[in-house]
């Protein structure tokens, strides 16, 4: 059976254990297959190309974040980003306890927020993770950042508005040169008519 990993534990971490503790329940080369799987997997959260963490939710604390996150937040934090595992999450919050409330019930997931970091925008996926009898483990955070996106599409909708004024405008011109051309075809009409 895998023990819970603590705050400290990190994936690599938890994983060995639960090779140790399938070595003691059977072993062989099942035992040596399941820390090969375990080893690959946990080599692949590490360095895919998306931002992970884990917390638990008895205290909020991160206990697992893979080297792509790790990497982002160096440019993001006031603090080492190294130092990071082992943090409770409401470093990244105003409100703390609003993340609390969603984060602590499974129930509430997925969820999908903005937040601001600094200067930053950043997006969140966050997801359950259960064990196979179905007892909640603690959220994953998926992120990555969008700044650029909002700024582009703060742009795109400042862009949509000057159209649709000058859109407005133009019918406006559009208008008064109708009215002007009615009200001098009349001048021509009054002043034929006068000769």
């Amino acid at each position: 059976m895998l023990n819970e990993p603590t705050t400290n534990d990190t994936l690599a971490e938890a994983t060995d254990q639960a090779c140790r503790e399938q070595e003691m329940a059977e072993p062989g080369p099942q035992a040596a297959t399941l820390q090969q799987e375990l080893h690959t997997l946990r080599c692949m959260i590490d360095n895919m190309p998306i931002n992970v963490m884990t917390l638990d939710p008895s205290d909020f604390k991160i206990n697992y974040i893979n080297k792509t996150s790790v990497e982002t937040l160096r440019s993001l934090l006031p603090m080492r980003a190294d130092d990071i595992l082992g943090q409770c999450v409401d470093i990244f919050h105003n409100v703390p306890s609003h993340q609390r409330s969603i984060l602590a019930d499974p129930r509430n997931l997925p969820h999908r927020a903005k937040i601001k970091l600094g200067e930053q925008t950043l997006d969140l996926n966050v997801s359950a993770i259960l064990d196979k009898n179905g007892e909640y483990l603690g959220p994953m955070v998926a992120w990555e950042v969008i700044t650029r996106q909002v700024e582009m599409a703060t742009n795109v909708q400042t862009v949509a508005a000057v159209v649709e004024e000058m859109a407005k405008s133009i019918e406006e011109i559009g208008r008064q040169v109708t009215q002007s051309s009615t009200i001098a075809d009349r001048a021509v009409g009054e002043a034929e008519k006068t000769n």
